[in-house]
């Protein structure tokens, strides 16, 4: 969780390979991590509570670019739970994560694009606002 009891979804890019699942199959399971994650964090509970996604992109090249996932992706988000995202962090950023969110932005609800920071690392100022640096060792 952070700071805020917020509870996080971590993932780390660098291990994802768009080749290997259809955006379809891939949406599926993030609803199902998504509504998962409801059901063990807010037991159910009929008013949803918000959720933090960090993302790992240490190591996360060429391979590992799906635009269709991210274009799925955004829109579960945004369409089905628009106010459960707190705040979503990409952290160890490069030139190839920046140039595909300058891509994949364009597309998103800007109340969306609001709540996603890019971070230089796990020291970053903008994640250390929600995160004390032992919630986000490595």
């Amino acid at each position: 969780t952070d700071k805020a009891g917020h509870p996080v979804l971590v993932w780390n890019a660098a291990r994802h390979d768009g080749s290997e699942v259809s955006k379809e199959r891939y949406g599926r399971f993030f609803v199902h991590l998504l509504e998962r994650g409801q059901r063990d964090f807010f037991g159910g509970d009929e008013r949803p509570g918000q959720f933090a996604v960090l993302v790992n992109a240490k190591g996360f090249g060429r391979r590992n670019i799906d635009f269709g996932m991210m274009r799925s992706a955004g829109p579960v988000i945004e369409l089905n739970y628009p106010e459960r995202q707190y705040r979503t962090y990409v952290l160890s950023v490069g030139p190839l994560i920046t140039f595909a969110w300058g891509v994949v932005s364009k597309f998103l609800d800007p109340g969306t694009v609001f709540k996603i920071r890019l971070a230089g690392g796990f020291d970053d100022a903008a994640l250390l606002e929600d995160f004390t640096p032992d919630q986000v060792q490595v």
